[in-house]
């Protein structure tokens, strides 16, 4: 077989010619010469036959261009293995969108693998090794999951939504004045005290209002979710107090001094007058037999006021009040001072609280406690008001005065 193989592969043999061409030129004359031998004309030689091992010397032409079609398929191979291998290898992405109902300005987070990747709802995370991973969004306490197959040189979506409950917002405010009101935000005005749940969280603006009598108060107060805030005790000022004085000795003429030193006679008419509470007021009356009066008006916290104008009688005097019983319980109470001598036919009411506090009697601002006065004869309501730190405490009671005997009363304004 491979001196079939080596024949086939030799190159055929070239046959000799029988005689050289020739020229169509005339020969010269030339002298007779002697007969030239004839020559046969030469036969073609036949190849030899080559033996096995000179076959395998012709095989490297052959076999050269094999190894260079192996090693090209080889290499092919490889390049198509290291091919499939980069292919296979390659990063691929994940891009997430997230769905979020809740309150606005609601802040997420994106991890991968426990890793964060991003804070918006929208994101496209690169450099993701082929396989599986583990995709999370988070806002607030809600977080949602999802497992996705990423593929190489491909996107993965992520599709998750997130639905959280918004976290109520307190809002409490309430007021020792009647009559206060409360518009949120140029809202409706509201009567207080009011307790809302319903607002969001940020900051709102409060104004205060309670009619024509009174000044008006804003401010601002910012709101955080899951929390109540509390406004306690909003007061307003007084622009005017509604004054009335009751005549209670006959012939009695009262004139009113507004601090200009311009004075204005009073009517016993029963009808009460608005007083600004911006001035500084004196009230002065004078009676035939009687002492002269005169009383400075404290215009407080209280929209209405009653100044009774009573005078003494001259020369009837009454004798001085008996000294205060001791105070029950562990209450201390500092010693009264001395009761003022009254007329025939009244009584002295003695006041005192614990803490000390700024009274009114029958509406009449009466100054600290402890005190004692003088009062017609029947019944008389006291009011007390105290500041404790940021805490207004604030107790009433009544009192029963008999004619030449004194009344006490003791307070304790926190329970």
């Amino acid at each position: 077989l491979a001196g079939a193989l080596a024949q086939q592969s030799a190159p055929a043999p070239t046959p000799f010619p029988s005689a050289p061409p020739q020229a169509a030129t005339p020969a010269p004359v030339a002298p007779a010469a002697a007969p030239m031998p004839q020559v046969a004309a030469p036969q073609p030689i036949a190849a030899p036959a080559r033996p096995a091992d000179a076959t395998q010397v012709i095989r490297p032409k052959s076999g050269g261009n094999t190894g260079l079609i192996v090693g090209a398929l080889v290499l092919a191979a490889a390049a198509g293995v290291g091919a499939f291998f980069w292919m296979s290898s390659r990063p691929g992405a994940i891009v997430v969108n997230i769905d979020v109902k809740g309150p606005k300005g609601t802040k997420v987070t994106v991890s991968v693998d426990g890793a964060e990747k991003c804070t918006d709802t929208v994101c496209r995370i690169e450099n993701i090794s082929p396989g599986a991973h583990v995709v999370k969004a988070t806002a607030g306490d809600v977080e949602k999951k999802a497992t996705l197959n990423v593929e190489p040189g491909k996107d993965a979506i992520a599709n998750l939504a997130l639905e959280i409950a918004p976290k109520k917002v307190g809002l409490k405010i309430a007021s020792s004045q009647t009559g206060l009101k409360v518009e949120i935000d140029g809202g409706s005005p509201r009567a207080l005290p009011i307790d809302d749940d319903s607002l969001k969280a940020g900051e709102h603006t409060l104004k205060f209002t309670a009619g024509s009598r009174y000044g008006t108060k804003e401010m601002k107060v910012t709101l955080e979710e899951g929390k109540t805030k509390s406004i306690e005790d909003v007061k307003l000022t007084l622009k005017s107090v509604k004054t009335k004085f009751v005549f209670l000795t006959k012939g009695t003429k009262a004139f009113l001094d507004d601090g200009s030193g311009k004075k204005t006679e009073l009517k016993d008419d029963g009808q009460p007058i608005e007083l600004d509470t911006s001035k500084t007021y004196t009230v002065t009356a004078t009676a035939n037999g009687h002492e002269d009066f005169t009383k400075k008006l404290e215009l407080g916290e209280e929209p209405e006021l009653a100044v009774k104008l009573e005078l003494e009688q001259k020369g009837k005097a009454a004798p001085p009040a008996p000294a205060p019983a001791p105070t029950p319980g562990p209450v201390a109470v500092a010693a009264p001072k001395p009761a003022t001598p009254v007329a025939a036919g009244e009584g002295s009411l003695f006041v005192n609280t614990l803490p000390a506090s700024a009274c009114a009697v029958d509406g009449t601002p009466r100054g600290k406690t402890p005190f004692t006065i003088k009062v017609s004869p029947g019944a008389h309501s006291i009011t007390c008001v105290a500041k404790d730190g940021d805490e207004t405490l604030k107790k009433s009671a009544s009192a029963n005065v008999t004619a030449g005997d004194t009344a006490k009363v003791i307070l304790k304004l926190r329970d």
